[in-house]
């Protein structure tokens, strides 16, 4: 601590030991801020982690292409680990800079705090009569200034010099000093300055008299605030705009705002505010910052201004109540994970490149700003060319959410999609850090779809959860205690034809993937005695294959039978019979290349089956979505006998009547017949909650839905159902 001399101690008429209070805090403060930040524990904490991926040695059971890989895994993840260590470091910076911030404003605060009143002898030298000014030496600080004085009453002052004393101001400095200012003389009824002069006039004389008529101050505050609220909110600067008018006939000089808060917590503010001059009939303006910190409290902070104007003329001071808002944070969250294969079938298969679609929503109140996403990838998974892993979202307002996209593949050796997401937020504590992507190897995901979320509308309520990328009926598939060990299925979807005139049907694949899940989950079929077939594997001789093989496998009075078909139907030209489009068909001679819808029946009613379930997701109209089956010829010509049968202890679901066509849901991924017998599997069928579904519920729940879906496409669609409508097809 630095010695004050005694002469200071003898002629203060104060107590220094006051002053000198102040130093071990400032000392504390200084130390604090001027201590530079330092990554070194950040970086050596990333050295150790580098450690053992550093300089790789091949195994000697290990070929060439192994530790190549192997090597190639642990450059990315070295690399990984320096990204991740880069943005701790940001971080900490970040939050380091804050911190001295705040450390300056309260060592700001601590020396307006330290000002004190100073008193000093001193003594004049040979009065320079062409200038009209004394050199004084105060014998407080031994420096030397200039004062001017009236030559009329330069005599007099210096012989009463003696008996004078200078009065100014004390003020502690950041380097622990103390500086002095605003020195002046009272003699004879008038006042004298010298020295520095800090918010006051800066004349030699501190203010000029009333000349005439005094000056009438009128002071008016006003409290802006960002965010429009009318409080203070924490990590918010606000202003508190000070008017000061003259109403009088004289001017102010030296007009001077101060501020001091009482109460509150984390607040900085402006300690004063120099004006000067103000005119008659004349106004002037100024504003007094205030900084809440993050950590503020909820509640009040009170805001005292104080003014000065040389002459004694100063306005009423102001009492301002301010409304504390502590900090409503962000949350940051994953909210859905959709893909998009190439296939289309929904699922992240071995060498092929799927799009990710990651969904980020912020479900705090608070606003979360400078929003960055990360996407790591681990073994066996790699970036499809010209994806980027790293993402500046911006700015997430509460309720609302950004989606980031990535497209990948994984090696043959892959058995699992190890990626995690990071997502971090400018403070640092409301983000996500390495949480796993819920992305499934070789099974079924959700597909993507955009909605609009209006999370800000909700400002009470709960901010709802962005779902969206995924289809409802795909996921929380039901589990029931069914256990149909006797039951054989055949399941069919073709989305694409060999022939390249005949149109696509887009989610049949999907569709029947799908449905497969809900026969082994919901209707208890065992996975193995179920026929599936898809788009090349479902040709004309795989058919008649299939149903050969579903007769070889009923059990006589005990299998249900349950048949899906989801692709084109069609009619022949000739006889208007009705016909299944397998894969290598060409519709114009459907007699020949297409599979009778008699046949199938046929085969059907012939099986010893103790029940038979038929769900169709085709037209037998010639016709589909997007456009007619054949080339040349006219929808009017084409007419197709209805192709539904009764069959004994049979029921029949067909997505539409004779002659419509049968539509797509594109939003949820799904033929639109699809998609709402799935839901009514899932339990939406279920009218009276019984935990039983009847085939009967899901005719009125089918005939509620589709029709009215199908007209906002501007197409008409009315699913039929035949068959024992009391019968019970799931128990919950």
């Amino acid at each position: 601590m630095k010695t004050i001399p005694l002469l200071l101690t003898v002629l203060l008429l104060y107590s220094s030991v006051s002053a000198q209070e102040y130093i071990p805090q400032l000392r504390a403060l200084n130390e604090l801020i001027n201590t530079p930040f330092s990554s070194l524990a950040l970086k050596q904490q990333r050295d150790e982690k580098l450690l053992h991926l550093q300089n790789p040695i091949k195994d000697e059971f290990e070929t060439q292409a192994m530790f190549d890989k192997r090597r190639a895994d642990a450059a990315n993840k070295a690399k990984e680990i320096r990204q991740e260590c880069e943005l701790r470091i940001a971080d900490a910076n970040r939050k380091h800079d804050e911190r001295i911030g705040e450390l300056k404003g309260e060592r700001e605060q601590l020396l307006a705090g330290a000002e004190r009143d100073a008193v000093s002898s001193f003594a004049l030298g040979s009065y320079d009569a062409e200038k009209q000014k004394f050199p004084v030496t105060l014998k407080v600080t031994n420096q030397s200034y200039d004062i001017s004085v009236p030559l009329q009453l330069a005599r007099e002052f210096k012989n009463a010099s003696a008996s004078l004393q200078a009065k100014g101001k004390q003020r502690l400095t950041e380097n622990e000093s103390y500086d002095y200012f605003n020195w002046q003389i009272t003699f004879s009824g008038e006042l004298f300055t010298f020295g520095p002069q800090k918010g006051k006039q800066r004349s030699s004389i501190a203010a000029q008299p009333p000349q005439g008529a005094p000056p009438d101050l009128k002071a008016s505050v006003k409290f802006n605030d960002p965010s429009g609220n009318g409080k203070l909110d924490a990590n918010e600067s606000g202003e508190i705009v000070v008017t000061i008018a003259n109403k009088g006939k004289g001017t102010a000089f030296g007009t001077e705002v101060k501020a001091k808060l009482e109460g509150g917590s984390d607040i900085t503010v402006t300690p004063s505010v120099y004006l000067g001059e103000i005119l008659p009939g004349q106004s002037r303006s100024t504003t007094v910052s205030l900084r809440a910190g993050n950590s503020v409290a909820e509640g009040t902070v009170t805001c005292l201004l104080t003014y000065d104007e040389s002459n004694g003329f100063a306005p009423a001071g102001n009492r301002i109540i301010l409304e504390t808002k502590a900090l409503v944070p962000p949350k940051l969250i994953l909210a859905d994970v959709g893909v998009d294969d190439f296939n289309k079938n929904g699922k992240i298969e071995p060498g092929e490149i799927v799009t990710v679609t990651a969904r980020i929503q912020n479900t705090g109140r608070g606003e979360a700003r400078t929003v960055k996403a990360r996407i790591a990838i681990r073994e066996n998974v790699f970036l499809a060319g010209g994806s980027q892993s790293e993402f500046d979202i911006g700015t997430l307002e509460s309720g609302k959410f950004a989606d980031v996209t990535f497209s990948i593949y994984t090696n043959l050796q892959a058995t699992s999609v190890p990626l995690s997401i990071t997502v971090t937020e400018s403070y640092g504590r409301y983000g996500i850090t390495q949480q796993q992507l819920p992305l499934s190897f070789n099974k079924q995901m959700a597909s993507i779809e955009e909605i609009t979320v209006r999370g800000k509308e909700e400002k009470q309520g709960d901010i709802k959860i962005a779902k969206g990328l995924s289809v409802d009926v795909d996921q929380n598939i039901p589990q029931t205690n069914a256990k149909n060990a006797d039951a054989v299925a055949v399941v069919i979807g073709i989305s694409k034809y060999k022939n390249s005139d005949v149109p696509g049907v887009d989610y049949a694949k999907h569709g029947a993937t799908i449905m497969k899940e809900y026969l082994i989950s919901v209707l208890g079929y065992d996975e193995k005695r179920i026929i599936y077939a898809e788009d090349e594997n479902a040709g004309l001789a795989d058919f008649k294959k299939m149903f050969q093989k579903l007769s070889n496998m009923v059990r006589a009075g005990k299998s249900d039978v349950f048949v899906y078909y989801n692709g084109h139907g069609s009619p022949d030209t000739k006889s208007n019979e009705a016909f299944f489009v397998p894969y290598d068909c060409d519709p114009t001679y459907a007699s020949q290349t297409g599979y009778a819808v008699s046949e199938f029946y046929n085969q059907l009613t012939n099986l010893p089956a103790k029940s038979t379930t038929i769900v169709l997701d085709a037209c037998f109209s010639g016709s589909s979505p997007k456009g007619l089956l054949f080339k040349g010829v006219s929808s009017a010509l084409l007419k197709v006998k209805n192709p539904i049968m009764v069959i004994p202890n049979g029921i029949v679901f067909s997505s539409s009547s004779e002659n419509q066509i049968s539509n797509w849901y594109s939003e949820k991924k799904h033929g639109l017949f699809t998609y709402y017998f799935l839901k009514a599997l899932q339990g939406d069928a279920d009218a009276n909650k019984d935990k039983q579904l009847t085939v009967q519920e899901i005719e009125q729940y089918l005939l509620r839905n589709i029709p009215d879906k199908a007209r906002e496409q501007n197409r008409e669609q009315t699913p039929q159902v035949i068959g024992d409508k009391s019968r019970v097809l799931v128990k919950y």
